[in-house]
């Protein structure tokens, strides 16, 4: 277990990387025995001081929700990180990749929620506790490097969840559905980044994404947290992560729930 010390230095080497735009080291590699506990100790750490500095936390994100995601990554669950008021990007809005390490985006749906959800739940009772869904994408930016100069040790999980779950910015249409009025595990989304288009499938995400909630629900209490009303949670997506350049748009199309999209710079 890491005492407060090596949490404290982590949470620094992980904002300072966050500041200067430049890699750092992964925990793994400088705490070779880190543990899933070690991790999310350094996540909350690191959300507890962003607190202090008055940004307001507004929910969660949801990552690694497939399996061939968690094996390439050394894990057997999906992982979840914190969002803040100031990660939220406009519909239609920017984004300046000035500061960024190696930012790429991918699409998801967006539950707000109107209930608690703590502990073992079920999906009825998830589905029911949200007031309403929306089109959304994500923008994950990692500050650890991918493969470690040194060593060539590969980025793992545990790396990204003490890495405030690779959480950079997000982007959440105005208009949101009804999530009890449809299928979710048959929505589809046509995500477009640059020169790269790809269709995904909301089954891809926890078999369907209001078991998104139950999961993270689950994970929460182990730690002794729940979902609150009027968090925003971010389910996880049908597809890999695209990388961005200056001068993308990308776009994330739900049909007829509607299009998101943001203009890279």
């Amino acid at each position: 277990m890491l005492n407060k010390d090596d949490i404290a230095a982590l949470v620094d080497r992980l904002d300072g990387a966050a500041r200067s735009g430049t890699a750092t080291r992964a925990p793994t590699v400088l705490y070779p025995d880190l543990a899933l506990a070690d991790a999310y100790a350094v996540q909350e750490s690191w959300a507890e001081r962003h607190r202090a500095t008055g940004r307001r936390a507004i929910g969660y994100k949801l990552g690694l929700t497939t399996p061939a995601a968690q094996q390439g990554l050394g894990i057997d669950r999906p992982i979840y990180g914190v969002l803040f008021d100031d990660m939220r990007l406009a519909d239609g809005g920017t984004l300046a990749l000035e500061g960024l390490i190696a930012p790429r985006a991918e699409p998801e749906l967006a539950f707000v929620m109107k209930a608690p959800l703590a502990g073992d739940c079920t999906a009825q009772k998830a589905l029911a506790a949200i007031d309403y869904a929306a089109p959304a994408m994500e923008i994950i930016d990692n500050r650890v490097f991918a493969r470690d100069p040194e060593t060539g040790h590969g980025r793992r999980a545990l790396d990204i969840i003490a890495d405030a779950g690779g959480t950079c910015a997000f982007v959440m249409s105005e208009t949101g559905f009804d999530p009890r009025s449809l299928d979710l595990a048959k929505i589809e989304t046509v995500f477009a980044a640059g020169d790269a288009k790809e269709t995904g499938l909301f089954s891809n995400v926890f078999g369907s994404p209001e078991n998104a909630l139950v999961h993270l629900a689950r994970e929460l209490a182990g730690r002794g947290g729940s979902i609150q009303p009027g968090d925003i949670v971010l389910t996880g997506s049908p597809l890999k992560p695209a990388a961005l350049a200056p001068g993308d748009v990308v776009t994330a199309d739900f049909g007829s729930l509607g299009a998101i999209s943001l203009s890279i710079m």
